[in-house]
């Protein structure tokens, strides 16, 4: 089993808006400063997942850096409807995404520049997120608090290597179980353990 295929099996479904900057945990990792180096700030959405038309699984903040832009554009280019999508952009551009790194290390060109930043709007207009790798990454936070893999919250500051004695992990550890428990709801208890149980690749 996939993160993909547990999506397409459940019709896990996504709605995704993006939003000016992060409220909730999360927050202090994911300045607009975040990506200083390549000068495109992260992008942040507000996401919800469902199953159908049920509860939502989860609903919650997630933010992408500043390559997801361009890993998302260069995939799309190459089908008709992602073209679509990209279409604001000038022939000369899209020469220049073919062969465009995916991060900005050091100085480049100007237009390269304006070429990340343009692509930044488009992606966060488009929100083109895909709810198997929201899931992933959510799955990975619900198993390490989960009881058949973590004997507390000692455990799992030992395991994520946060002091013990830490407020902040102590939060985020509560916060962890708090969406894992909605999740376990509404997707109900075997699908949750064959969500939790599906490794990465």
């Amino acid at each position: 089993m996939t993160f993909q295929q547990f999506v397409t099996d459940h019709r896990i479904t996504i709605e995704a808006a993006a939003i000016p900057f992060r409220s909730g945990i999360g927050a202090d990792m994911w300045g607009d400063d975040s990506d200083k180096r390549e000068h495109i700030p992260p992008i942040h959405f507000v996401v919800t997942l469902r199953q159908g038309h049920r509860v939502p699984i989860w609903q919650g903040e997630y933010s992408c850096g500043a390559a997801s832009p361009v890993i998302w554009a260069q995939k799309a280019r190459k089908t008709r409807d992602g073209l679509r999508g990209l279409a604001r952009l000038s022939f000369d551009q899209h020469r220049e995404l073919a062969r465009l790194p995916v991060s900005a290390w050091g100085s480049e060109s100007l237009s390269a520049f304006e070429l990340r930043r343009t692509l930044r709007e488009i992606f966060a207009e488009r929100a083109p997120l895909e709810a198997w790798e929201i899931l992933e990454s959510l799955s990975m936070e619900w198993k390490s608090v989960d009881s058949a893999y973590c004997d507390g919250f000692e455990d799992w500051a030992a395991n994520m290597g946060a002091h013990p004695d830490s407020r902040k992990a102590e939060s985020t550890f509560r916060h962890i179980q708090e969406t894992a428990a909605r999740a376990r709801r509404a997707l109900g208890r075997e699908r949750f353990a064959e969500l939790i149980a599906i490794e990465s690749e």
